[in-house]
């Protein structure tokens, strides 16, 4: 193979790794899928409930997780906490709970959005609804002319 000696390989060696890797790979994706709904429900949950001590903290999260890219996160989480706690707590481990904290703030906004759309009253004035959007027909009449050419709705 292109005059490549590549007898020192041993496949077996090489193949339980991509066997072992494949497997981890397989149950990170399910744990961080079921941790992320979860914990990302309870967000969404904190951020329609009305309540600031409640929504604060939870909007502080998702939208400092979502500026953050992942590669980070799992930098920090697996090279500052060891230092935080004083003691290690393993590649895996560290991998399983960045996934789960970055992702439940991606579900946090899936699930807020769905629960608003649940929610939302139905109005006459969609374009869908057949509604003439028009300034000088809309609620407010000529009221709402100055504010036409930038505001389609109104």
């Amino acid at each position: 193979m292109l005059g490549l000696d590549l007898s020192f390989l041993n496949w077996d060696i090489i193949s339980k790794f991509v066997k072992n890797g494949f497997i981890f790979s397989i149950q990170l994706t399910a744990i961080a899928t079921l941790g992320g709904i979860i914990f990302g429900t309870i967000l969404a949950l904190m951020r329609l409930s009305g309540r600031q001590f409640l929504m604060l903290p939870a909007t502080f999260y998702v939208n400092g997780m979502r500026s953050v890219p992942l590669v980070m996160v799992i930098l920090w989480f697996y090279l500052l906490v060891p230092t935080l706690i004083g003691r290690p707590i393993g590649a895996e481990l560290s991998a399983i709970i960045t996934f789960v904290a970055f992702e439940a703030a991606y579900f946090s906004e899936i699930m807020r959005a769905g629960i608003q759309s649940i929610f939302a009253r139905p109005s006459p004035r969609r374009p869908g609804a057949g509604h003439d959007l028009r300034p000088e027909h809309a609620p407010g009449g000529a009221a709402c002319r100055p504010f036409a050419t930038w505001c389609r709705f109104c």
